[in-house]
């Protein structure tokens, strides 16, 4: 299953309890893992730590925390829309967590 918009999108790839995400913007992706989390914590995501985040994705340079909150908000879209979100930047992680 998929969101998009403009030309972007979040695709999210299930595989019993975890998965991949990806993040798709013209020929490029990113690749995020993802798993059911337990509790409040619904989904847990982790992806490239911000220190890296240049080097890995140079046609996405200075746009990390602009990636992370579009795969936060295309998940939460597609499979959780009554969720909320944090991430954090320096460890490379997104929580997806019931209010």
């Amino acid at each position: 299953m998929d969101a998009h918009e403009g030309n972007w999108k979040i695709v999210i790839e299930e595989h019993g309890r975890s998965g991949v995400i990806r993040y798709v913007e013209g020929g490029n992706d990113i690749r995020f893992d993802w798993e059911f989390g337990s509790g409040n914590n619904v989904v847990f995501i982790w992806g490239t730590k911000e220190h890296n985040w240049e080097k890995t994705y140079p046609w996405a340079i200075g746009r990390c925390q602009q990636v992370f909150e579009r795969v936060a908000s295309g998940a939460i879209m597609q499979k959780a829309p009554t969720c909320k979100y944090k991430f954090d930047l320096n460890a490379g992680t997104i929580d997806i967590y019931a209010p």
